[in-house]
């Protein structure tokens, strides 16, 4: 459930390797960098679009997928792209994402991720959900926030 509107995100999830302190991320298209053809940017995207590679949208509202040079008005956190989950008009009901990402049973994940509040309705929260555990993040700023 998404309390208020967000703008998001590069996700990130991070799998401790045996032996070393390297990690490997397993989230596909963590940037939002690639989407289907013929998705244009600053698109809308509905419940049930698999227009961005690796994701779907949940929920019942709409997001928007859009570059640093538009409606976000904002520089993306990691490559161009970045989600705006509240959609084009900051209204309730709000979208989400989600990625199936295979793990092993016994080994602890990390998930990490870059959250922002657009300028006009700040603080904002986004509930981030594995396996069965479940956090709110929240943040006031309309500047980017790591989380992991």
């Amino acid at each position: 459930m998404f309390e208020r509107s967000v703008v998001a995100i590069g996700l990130l999830a991070m799998l401790p390797l045996p032996g070393a302190l390297r990690a490997q991320n397993l989230v596909s298209n963590g940037s939002f960098e690639v989407a289907a053809a013929g998705t244009l940017p600053n698109a809308t995207l509905v419940p049930g679009a698999t227009s961005l590679t690796g994701w779907t949208v949940i929920g019942s509202g709409n997001l928007l997928w859009c570059d640093s040079s538009s409606y976000c008005n904002r520089p993306a956190f990691d490559g161009v792209f970045s989600l705006d989950l509240t959609g084009l008009v900051n209204l309730a009901p709000y979208a989400g994402v989600e990625q199936a990402v295979a793990t092993t049973v016994g080994r602890q994940y990390s998930l990490g991720f870059a959250l922002a509040g657009r300028s006009d309705s700040v603080p904002v929260s986004v509930r981030a959900s594995a396996g069965g555990a479940s956090a709110v993040f929240q943040t006031a700023s309309a500047d980017w926030l790591q989380h992991r």
